[in-house]
C-alpha cells in the first residue's frame, strides 16, 4: 500500500509548495541515493547477517589483501579497498561463490560480450537471429549500438559495438529500436 493513494508526484510536490514544506523542490533521488554518507554504516545496521571478510585478488587469481565483505562493493568501485599500487586498484568481478572481490585495472572495467538472462520480450515476439538494438545498462545510461544473438528465447548474448565501463551483474539490460521499447532481462556474468 502507498500511503498517498493516487495522488500522482507532481501534485505531491504542488500540496508541498503550498504547505511550505522543502522537499517540494528537492531533486528525485533513485536506488541507494536516499541513504545518508557512507552507505556501508547503513549496510552494518539493516544486514541480518554479519557479511564474512575474505580475500582480494587479482584477475590471475593473487591475494593482494583482505576485504570487509561482499556487500560493502560495487563493480567499478576505486575507493575504500585499502590496498595501492603505482595505479589505482578497481573491482571488476564480484565471486560470490568463493567470498572473494577480483581487483583489475581501469582497462580491465571494460565489456563488449554480455550475456543476459531472464529476458523478456515485450513489443517483439524473441527473435530467432541477430538483431541490431540500443542497449542501455543503467540507470540514465544513454545507451549504445549493440547485437543481440538469442540463444533461448529468454537468454541472450549482447554484442556492444563499443566496449562499456563496468558493467556490473545483476542490473538490467534493456534493448530499444528508437523509440520502441522491444524487452529487456538480467546481466549475467556467465555464458
Amino acid at each position: 500500500m502507498f500511503p498517498l493513494a493516487d495522488i500522482i508526484k507532481p501534485e505531491v510536490r504542488k500540496i508541498a509548495g503550498i504547505m511550505n514544506l522543502s522537499a517540494a523542490n528537492k531533486p528525485d533521488s533513485q536506488e541507494i541515493c536516499f541513504v545518508p554518507k557512507d552507505y556501508r554504516n547503513f549496510l552494518k545496521q539493516e544486514l541480518k547477517e554479519v557479511p564474512e571478510p575474505g580475500e582480494f585478488i587479482s584477475l590471475s587469481g593473487e591475494v593482494l589483501g583482505e576485504h570487509l565483505g561482499l556487500p560493502f562493493y560495487t563493480i567499478g568501485q576505486r575507493r575504500g579497498l585499502g590496498l595501492s599500487d603505482s595505479t589505482p586498484y578497481y573491482v571488476v568481478k564480484i565471486d560470490k561463490g568463493n567470498n572473494r572481490i577480483v581487483l583489475g585495472k581501469e582497462e580491465d572495467l571494460y565489456s563488449k560480450t554480455i550475456f543476459v538472462y531472464g529476458v523478456n520480450w515485450l513489443s517483439i515476439s524473441p527473435p530467432k537471429e541477430q538483431l541490431h538494438v540500443t542497449a542501455k545498462l543503467r540507470y540514465s545510461h544513454q545507451g549504445v549500438a549493440a547485437s543481440v544473438f538469442p540463444e533461448s528465447d529468454n537468454k541472450v548474448r549482447l554484442e556492444l559495438d563499443v566496449a562499456e565501463r563496468a558493467v556490473t551483474p545483476g542490473q538490467a539490460a534493456v534493448f530499444y529500436h528508437d523509440e520502441i521499447l522491444l524487452g529487456g532481462g538480467w546481466i549475467n556474468d556467465l555464458p
